[in-house]
Order: structure tokens, then sequence, then C-alpha cells
């Protein structure tokens, strides 16, 4: 019996070998496929792990952007009522002097452009502080870098809000004027107007503004990120990240959000507008929707001033906390942390 197995493997030679190479290529596939599925396990591991801890830093950085945003909000009313003075004009028309006519104008160009230049610097300032935060939280999340030095950089980064807080917001309000001043010439004190009629007028003012968009924005980009700022000078990172912001200000994106943001902006306004025309037609002494009701300008005027004053920027219904939650603005952070978090962009602090 024994005997016979030496001519049977002589017989079966090449069976045997091929049986041989089949198991032994097995073993050998199962031990690499083994080997590149502990490393794909590895991998992705690896990748779910970054993807956690660059949600999560996205979301600090949101929460820190918020916090910065409701802290900036006061102080534009500060400089909006500063700098566009309804209060002065209101004392000299108190006197009945007479230029009464005139400073009637002056007056309905200026309580138009606080309510519409306040809700404007609202929107840049939350689209451009979540901008600059999530450029930069992208480089902090790649280069690691806790340095003094870094530190240092990132808070003169982050001053440029400073310059849009001191000289942005009075190129907001002058732009806005302008153009108030433009489209409500065509309309009299004495023109008795509906609530969808002030719409009209302020939508026709929108239009005007969205029309000259790309000066608008490069006026703006050059007041926060000043070319001749001694911040940026003679530094290959704050060079770098403020050209990069430059170009994200003035992408398509950035307007076309900016214009979502907006036209929330004019919903609130008119959803305030239409407390006037309520507080108006209580004097009837009979209920009248409010979208039926009609007023001379003149009388609209004194109401939207004191409307605008009562109103809190901070209140919890406020325009601003709706600004926070809008999806668009929110999405085109994320997206700008996602491309700038990837380590092909990463620059030394």
């Amino acid at each position: 019996m024994w005997g016979s197995i030496p001519a049977c493997l002589r017989r079966h030679k090449k069976k045997f070998i091929f049986l041989g190479g089949v198991v032994g290529g097995v073993v050998i596939l199962n031990t690499y496929l083994k080997r590149k599925f502990r490393e794909w396990e590895t991998q992705r591991t690896a990748e779910i792990c970054d993807q956690i801890k660059r949600s999560n830093h996205f979301e600090g950085t949101m929460m820190t952007c918020d916090s910065v945003f409701l802290t900036c909000v006061p102080k534009i009313r500060q400089v909006i009522t500063k700098t566009v003075d309804v209060n002065e004009i209101v004392k000299q028309v108190s006197t009945n002097p007479p230029n009464k006519i005139e400073l009637w104008e002056q007056l309905k160009v200026l309580v138009f452009t606080q309510a519409l230049g306040e809700m404007y610097a609202q929107c840049l300032l939350c689209i451009l502080l979540r901008v600059q935060m999530s450029i930069l939280s992208g480089y902090v999340f790649m280069s690691r870098c806790t340095t003094s030095s870094a530190t240092e950089q990132q808070q003169k980064y982050m001053s440029r809000i400073e310059d849009f807080m001191l000289n942005g917001i009075n190129l907001v309000l002058d732009r806005v004027q302008r153009v108030v001043k433009e489209n409500l010439k065509s309309v009299p004190l004495h023109q008795v107007l509906k609530l969808q009629d002030v719409e009209r007028i302020v939508r026709s003012i929108q239009n005007s503004i969205l029309e000259s968009g790309e000066n608008f924005l490069r006026d703006i980009t050059g007041s926060l990120m000043p070319a001749s700022s001694s911040s940026v000078m003679n530094n290959e990172f704050l060079d770098n990240i403020s050209l990069e912001t430059k170009d994200v200000i003035e992408c398509p994106d950035f307007s076309y959000v900016l214009q979502l943001c907006v036209d929330n902006g004019i919903s609130s306004l008119m959803d305030r507008l239409s407390e006037c025309y309520v507080m108006l037609s209580d004097g009837t002494g009979t209920f009248i929707n409010p979208h039926d009701f009609s007023a001379p300008l003149a009388k609209l005027i004194p109401i939207m001033h004191n409307v605008f004053c009562q109103h809190k920027p901070t209140d919890q219904d406020s325009f601003v906390h709706n600004l926070l939650q809008l999806e668009p603005l929110n999405s085109f952070a994320a997206n700008i942390y996602e491309a700038f978090s990837q380590k092909k962009n990463c620059l030394k602090m």
C-alpha cells in the first residue's frame, strides 16, 4: 500500500503541483487581502476621527463667530444713530422754521437710511465674520500651531474686522443714503402710501444697490483688507490669507449669499413697517387690515423712526437671530472651512 504512494505521486505530479500552487495562491491572496483590509480599516477610522474633529472644530468656530457678531451688533446701532443723526433734524423741525419742508425732505431720507443701512451693515458684518473665521479656522486646524507668534498673526488678521466697524459701516451708509435719496426724490411727503407701496420703494432701493454690487463689495473689501495696512506687510501668512479673503469676498457666491440675507432683512423690515400701519389704523377707532390702510408719507416717517428706536437689535425675535440661522449662510461658511482646512492649503504661520 505504501509502495504505491510514490507511483501515485509520479503519475499525478502535475496535478499536485497545480493544486499546491492554487492553495499557496489562495493563502497568499488571503494574507494580502487581510493586510489591505486592516490598512483600509485603519485609514477609514482615521478619516472618521478627522471628520469628527473637523466638525467639532467648525461648530466651535461658528459659536465663537455668533458670539462676536452679537457683541458687535449694538455697536452698529451706535454708529448708525451717530452718523445718521435724525434727532438734530427733529429738533429743528419742532421749532417750525421757514425751511420746514426742506428739513422734512432730509428727514425722510435719513429715516429710510437708518433702517436700511443698519440691515445692510448687519448682513455684511455677519458674512464677513463667517468668511474670516472659517478661513482662519481652516488654517489653524491643519497647522495645529499654538505658538505666541502664530496667535499674534491670527489676532492681526481678525483685527481687520475693526476696519469694517470704523470705516466699512460709513461706506455702507454713504452708499445706502445716496441710493435712498435718489429713489425717494420722486415720492413727495403728501403722497398716500399703502404698505405694498412702501415695499415697492424699499425693493427699488435694494435693486439700485444690487446694480452697483461689484463696486460696493470692492469698497468694502478695501476697508476690510487695506493694501497699505502695516499688519499685513512683510509677512507671508498674513499676505496670503488677506488675498484669499479678498478673493472669497469678491466671488459670486458671496454676492449671492449677501442678497439672500438682504431679502430676509427686508422681510423683517416690512414686518416692522406693518407695525407703523397698525399704529396709524388704531387711531381710526375701527379695525382695518394694515395692508388695506393708507397714509401720507409725512405721517409714516416719525412712526418709522420710533419703531426703529424701540426695536433693540439683539432682541430674541430680532432679525439678527434669524440671520444666524440662515442655512445658505452657514453652508457657505462650511464650504469655506472645508476648502481651507485641507492640507494643501496650509501655509506656515
